[in-house]
């Protein structure tokens, strides 16, 4: 087996567990070697790939790194040891170089085919834990938000050139909400915003990517992301409606439960919604206008 992204101490632990952590090599991506083996060069894909994207259509790479696996041609085993290997964006050139350990193909002329995720790091047996239980502010998002590639089609050492196209694996909920009657501007800065019934953690498989919920469902509350309290968001997981499911608007101590009971979230597509706030002698009163799966909804709170 081929050296891991991270050296670690004891070969069961070796066998277990990879990592994307090594100091950077000098050997450019597409590089020779000396006995003529031929080294896979990785491009980047669809998305924008830089460091300091600020929004979802960028991306941030966690330390600018991404992790890659070879498959066999036809069956989705590890090949010739390629596990969790480390390979960081080169913005310039717009490619991927090693980390440390450089991927080859095989000298025989035997077909790869590879997949790759962000953000990088330790895993065993090719499972992603994902965690959102606490949701990242949304400046980090980008950092946290799960990409992988699916598996790409053959290459061989005659088609040495490998384009990535990376996918987001979660989807992104932003709740825009504007004070009506009864409220000010001020008001809006104790709102609390957040979904029950949610999944808020799973395995994601990185060899077939497979996602596959863990744990009970739960509260997930939605991150405030501007300071006046107008803006709400985060990132979740794929979503099949659920009888119980509720976003709850909180108030002091009124709260507004909106039924989403038979709403699902897709990987990949974001879901924005404006609301407009007021107060009435009721309290906090809420009508939400139809949800557009993966669209733009506007809804008013009253």
């Amino acid at each position: 087996m081929k050296q891991l992204c991270m050296t670690l101490t004891g070969a069961l632990a070796a066998l277990a567990v990879a990592s994307c952590n090594k100091t950077d090599s000098a050997m450019p991506n597409g590089g020779g070697a000396s006995d003529g083996r031929v080294a896979v060069q990785f491009s980047a894909g669809s998305l924008d790939v830089r460091p300091d994207a600020p929004t979802r259509g960028d991306w941030t790479i966690r330390d600018g790194k991404i992790g890659i696996y070879v498959l066999d041609a036809t069956e989705s085993t590890i090949a010739d040891g390629y596990a969790n290997v480390g390979y960081r964006f080169d913005a310039e050139r717009r490619i991927f170089v090693p980390v440390s350990e450089t991927i080859y193909f095989p000298v025989d002329g035997s077909k790869r085919r590879f997949v790759a995720y962000s953000p990088c790091r330790e895993v065993a047996d090719g499972l992603f834990k994902v965690d959102l239980s606490e949701q990242p502010a949304p400046e980090e998002q980008g950092a946290r938000e799960l990409l992988w590639t699916d598996v790409t089609p053959a290459y061989d050492k005659t088609t040495p050139d490998v384009r990535l196209e990376f996918k987001h694996q979660y989807a992104k909920l932003t709740v825009r909400v504007k004070n009506g009657a009864g409220l000010t501007g001020e008001d809006l800065k104790g709102l609390v915003v957040s979904i029950s019934d949610m999944r808020l953690k799973a395995d994601f498989q990185l060899l077939t990517g497979k996602m596959t919920p863990t744990g009970d469902p739960g509260v997930l509350t939605l991150r405030g992301a501007a300071a006046d309290g107008s803006v709400h968001t985060a990132l979740v997981l794929p979503t099949e409606p659920a009888e119980k499911r509720t976003m709850n608007f909180k108030l002091g101590d009124d709260t507004f439960f909106w039924n989403i009971a038979d709403k699902r979230f897709e990987a990949g597509k974001t879901y924005e919604y404006t609301v407009t706030a007021n107060r009435t002698a009721l309290g906090l009163l809420v009508t939400v206008a139809d949800w557009e799966e993966g669209e733009t909804g506007i809804g008013v709170a009253e």
